[in-house]
């Protein structure tokens, strides 16, 4: 049996609120909230990698960034990110290389049914759990993706 995590990055229908899936994002948003407050390079470069699913070299995060699990982020080499980008990452995110993402630049992997009647899953014990598919993102080299105006 395939755990939540396992159906998320497969695309299939899982429940986002999984303790594995919550405690996921709970440590993500910590190590974010770090990233977006450290002022050591070093000790932020450190923190990025230990966040990401891979990070190449020379990633410039300019100003504020948001994610949910951040784990499932790749970046290829020479990546710059501007502020207040924000990666919905219910499912893996890959930038290749000298990718340029503008401001305000949001990317989202997951979506609900537009069909009230399929937005809503029961489980075996009766509770419902919201039914999200997602699927992956992938930006390939030397892309620059503009502001979103």
């Amino acid at each position: 049996m395939m755990t939540e995590h396992e159906k998320l990055l497969a695309g299939q229908e899982y429940d986002y609120r999984d303790s594995e899936l919550q405690q996921m994002i709970v440590r993500g948003k910590k190590m974010i909230q770090e990233i977006n407050t450290q002022t050591d390079v070093k000790e932020r470069n450190e923190t990025m990698k230990s966040l990401f699913k891979h990070v190449g070299t020379n990633l410039t995060i300019n100003g504020q960034f948001g994610a949910i699990y951040g784990s499932h982020i790749i970046f290829g080499d020479d990546n710059f990110i501007n502020g207040n980008c924000y990666f919905q990452d219910s499912n893996l995110i890959t930038l290749g290389d000298r990718v340029i993402v503008a401001p305000d630049t949001k990317f989202y992997c997951g979506e609900h049914s537009i069909d009230a009647n399929h937005r809503f899953g029961v489980h075996e014990d009766g509770s419902h759990y919201l039914i999200t598919h997602t699927e992956p993102i992938s930006v390939g080299n030397d892309v620059w993706i503009g502001v979103r105006y």
